[in-house]
């Protein structure tokens, strides 16, 4: 390497010049095109890996998709005990697949499941088509019946995706059946499957305008579909069904209770507590309407009305562990 001040021929890997001692300019050990060439490559593997990731993930995404769809046509198709063992073994295979991101063997676990309910469901509708030829109506009706017994035996014990099964059952042979709507539609609800629960208790008021479920409560389903719509947090149209229950039945504390805390959920403090007032009213010893009409107390400032609500509702239901929580609050908030 020449040095530039003194031309003195140093070595090529000299950091000073041994002719004039000065510090000697290094050369890049690659040249300039190289560099450019390896930051480009290095760019172009940054963004594959990143686009490879990116697919995985949709493709995860679109599995995970198929086998909860596929997990809930088994409660709406009728399938023997083998049957539902075999697609659930297939059905958790893929999920394996997936979890090892080998997408292609999953999707081919998922599809042989979702085939095998598809052509279990053709079957079984080929075949309830020539029993049902040579039933009568009654027949129908009676087996329909059983069905729905069986339903409210599953519903009972909480075992609501096999309720909603047996309620299908029902349905298919008995679609008019105002009783088994509002059961699936309860079903969906525990399940928190909140838009399926507003299909239902919609169908059964279309179909009872009364709307009682097909039971002796004139507007239990307004008020079973506003709990739903409350659930999801539509608290106007829960409270448009409060109302229409209240018209049907108005000697009913709970419907009361229920458009209270709609309003109170509304930021309408002075109508919820109106309503829980009437609910009051109307069951002196509903624990529940005490604890929220003391939750909107709270809400506005009146702290020993509400800490009285809590005390009563306590009274109530020892158990009520919100009332216990919302009164320490109260208290809380009274002393600043």
């Amino acid at each position: 390497m020449k040095c530039s001040s003194c031309g003195y021929d140093n070595k090529d890997d000299a950091s000073f010049c041994s002719g004039c001692g000065k510090r000697l300019k290094q050369k890049h050990p690659l040249p300039k095109k190289y560099i450019i060439t390896i930051i480009l490559f290095l760019s172009i593997a940054l963004f594959y890996m990143i686009y490879l990731s990116f697919k995985s993930n949709i493709r995860s995404k679109k599995i995970y998709r198929y086998i909860k769809a596929t997990e809930q046509s088994i409660s709406t198709t009728e399938l023997t005990d083998d049957e539902i063992s075999e697609i659930k073994k297939m059905i958790e295979q893929a999920k394996e697949e997936s979890i090892k991101k080998d997408y292609d063997a999953a999707f081919a676990e998922i599809k042989k499941a979702d085939d095998l309910i598809k052509e279990k469901r053709k079957n079984f509708e080929d075949n309830k088509k020539k029993i049902m030829d040579t039933m009568t109506k009654k027949d129908i009706l009676d087996i329909s019946k059983k069905y729905y017994e069986e339903g409210l035996k599953y519903f009972s014990n909480q075992k609501y995706n096999e309720a909603i099964a047996s309620f299908n059952r029902a349905m298919n042979l008995n679609p008019d059946m105002v009783a088994a709507y509002c059961k699936r539609g309860l079903s969906y609800f525990f399940n928190r499957d909140y838009e399926k629960a507003i299909s239902d208790f919609t169908k059964a008021i279309e179909r009872d305008l009364k709307g009682s479920c097909g039971t002796e409560d004139k507007g239990a389903g307004y008020n079973y579909r506003g709990n739903a719509y409350f659930s999801k947090g539509d608290y106007a149209m829960a409270i448009e069904d409060f109302t229409k229950a209240i018209e049907l039945n108005p000697n009913y504390a709970y419907n009361y209770n229920s458009r209270g805390s709609a309003y109170y959920n509304s930021g309408n403090y002075d109508k919820a507590i109106k309503d829980y007032n009437m609910a009051i009213k109307l069951d002196p010893e509903l624990a529940a309407a005490y604890n929220n009409r003391g939750t909107a107390y709270n809400a506005i400032g009146e702290y020993k009305k509400a800490i009285n609500d809590f005390n009563k509702a306590i009274e109530l239901n020892p158990d009520m562990k919100s009332a216990y929580e919302n009164k320490k609050l109260s208290y809380s908030q009274s002393k600043k």
